[in-house]
């Protein structure tokens, strides 16, 4: 019985379980290998350290986190961007309060987050200048 999903994305899996079970001190390479049937040594084949594991399921659960932020409205003024990218910044920490922890509130977690947030802040700064260039054009002040 052949699997689509590889040995990688299991260890992954795995590990994502258990962090969210138990928090960073739940993921153990040797509980991983046994609930997968496979020798400690086979998962270190994969992930060189328990951090490299850790880190590869940050940077997987922080593209899940900016879907959740990007099924919000992208429309309106720019307080209710932020409002939706809010609601769903909030909707995300308490679906998965312990993954949410452990990437936003640890040295250990933002670190890997910060190893994957390169990648995004042109998108943050094209949608900080575009909500610029509707608050300078009158399109969302604030009227009393």
């Amino acid at each position: 019985m052949a699997s689509n999903v590889s040995t990688e994305q299991r260890i992954r899996r795995t590990a994502l379980r258990l962090l969210e079970r138990g928090g960073p001190e739940a993921v153990v390479m040797r509980r991983i290998a046994r609930s997968l049937g496979l020798t400690p040594m086979a998962i270190y084949h994969h992930f060189p350290t328990r951090e490299a594991l850790l880190e590869a399921v940050v940077d997987a659960e922080f593209g899940e986190f900016l879907q959740v932020i990007g099924k919000q409205p992208a429309h309106g003024s720019a307080e209710e961007q932020i409002t939706h990218a809010l609601d769903g910044y909030m909707e995300y920490a308490l679906s998965r309060p312990r993954l949410f922890d452990y990437v936003f509130e640890t040295a250990e977690g933002s670190a890997a987050l910060s190893r994957r947030l390169p990648r995004a802040p042109l998108t943050h700064v094209e949608s900080a200048r575009r909500c610029g260039s509707r608050l300078d054009a009158g399109g969302s002040h604030a009227r009393g």
